[in-house]
């Protein structure tokens, strides 16, 4: 009987892998700031899906910075993983809730995905929504 071999995994895919993971442990223990600053290249360029049919300017890393004062993540993990070369896929369930407004202190359970893009070390490109 022959038997199927699996495919070697690509060094690139590897480097991607140890980098989301790195990701998504910075993000788990409260560093996102610091995560989105390590890997999250100065000019990434961040889109919401259905954007791409109706595209309107998004800030890259810069908009993120003020995610901490936004919200406050009680806690996130990433369900599902795929890394394939320079692409990376990471399904998210997150409890948060907002600092401010009316459902401040609010814990809201969230699901989110994130497609991304790598070149080197960093994210040139985001593409997430909440299915």
């Amino acid at each position: 009987m022959i038997q199927a071999q699996p495919s070697p995994v690509s060094t690139r895919t590897e480097q991607v892998r140890r980098n989301v993971q790195t990701l998504i442990a910075g993000i788990r223990g409260g560093h996102a700031e610091e995560v989105y600053r390590r890997f999250y290249s100065p000019q990434a360029r961040c889109v919401e899906a259905w954007q791409r049919e109706y595209p309107r300017p998004i800030p890259g890393v810069a908009g993120r910075e003020f995610v901490g004062d936004q919200v406050h993540v009680h806690e996130a993990t990433a369900v599902r993983v795929l890394i394939d070369g320079d692409t990376s896929m990471i399904e998210w369930r997150v409890l948060a809730s907002a600092n401010r407004g009316p459902r401040k202190d609010e814990v809201i359970p969230i699901r989110q995905v994130w497609i991304q893009t790598w070149s080197g070390d960093r994210i040139i490109e985001e593409e997430y929504y909440a299915p």
